[in-house]
C-alpha cells in the first residue's frame, strides 16, 4: 500500500514493518485526569502521542469499553491493515475521548497547524510529570495510584548522612512478599467484591 508513495515529513521515520495500533484505553476518564491541570494539558499529550504514532507508522485510537467508544473503529482498522478490507471508519480529531487517527493521516505540518497555541516545544516530562500519589474517583470506587517516587522513606538522620534514602528493590519486594495472611485474604475479598459488582 505504501509502494511508490511520497510520504509527508514526520511520517514513518521508523518503519516497524508490521501494522501498529496504539490504543489509549479508558478514554472516558480523560476529564477526571485533566481536572486541575492547565487547559492545554490534554492537547499537549495528544500532540505527542500523534507525533510518535506518525513517526513510527502507527494508528492512534482512544477507546473506552465502558462507554463502547471506538471498539468498532479498532476492529475495522485491524481488518483494513491485516486483510486489506476497505476502511469504513473516518478519522476523528474533534472529540478528545473518541480520537481515531489512522496511519498516514498526520504529518509534522498538519500537527503543528492543528495545535497552534499549545506549548508543544516544552519538555514532555515537565508538563506531564507523574505525581507521588493520585486518587481517581469513579462512580463506584476510589482507586489510589502510587509511583516509585512515593516509596521514599524518612529515616532518622545520623552525622554526615542524608535524612532521606530510597528503599532498594530487594526491600520493596520483600515488603510485598511478607504481607500477613490476613492482608492477603482482605485483598482477595475486596477483589471478589469488585468482580461481582
Amino acid at each position: 500500500a505504501l509502494r511508490g508513495t511520497n510520504l509527508k515529513p514526520g511520517v514513518l521515520e521508523q518503519n516497524q514493518r508490521v501494522p501498529v495500533l496504539v490504543a489509549v484505553i479508558k478514554s472516558d476518564m480523560l476529564p477526571v485526569i485533566s481536572k486541575g491541570k492547565p487547559s492545554h494539558y490534554g492537547a499537549f499529550i495528544q500532540y505527542h502521542l500523534r507525533k510518535y504514532c506518525a513517526a513510527n507508522g502507527a494508528a492512534l485510537c482512544f477507546t473506552s469499553a465502558k462507554l463502547q467508544i471506538n471498539i468498532e473503529a479498532i476492529y475495522d482498522y485491524m481488518l483494513h491493515r491485516l486483510v486489506e478490507f476497505p476502511l469504513r471508519t473516518l478519522p476523528n480529531t474533534t472529540s478528545e475521548e473518541s480520537l481515531f487517527i489512522p496511519f498516514g493521516f498526520d504529518s509534522s505540518e498538519s500537527l503543528e497547524s492543528a495545535f497552534v497555541g499549545v506549548p508543544i516545544e516544552q519538555n514532555y516530562m515537565e508538563v506531564v510529570s507523574p505525581a507521588d500519589s493520585k486518587v481517581v474517583k469513579d462512580q463506584k470506587e476510589e482507586v489510589k495510584f502510587e509511583t516509585v517516587d512515593s516509596l521514599v522513606v524518612e529515616e532518622p538522620s545520623t552525622a554526615g548522612e542524608s535524612s532521606v534514602s530510597e528503599k532498594s528493590n530487594d526491600d520493596f519486594y520483600e515488603k510485598l512478599m511478607n504481607n500477613s495472611q490476613e492482608e492477603k485474604d482482605e485483598r482477595r475479598k475486596r477483589a471478589q467484591e469488585l468482580i461481582e459488582q
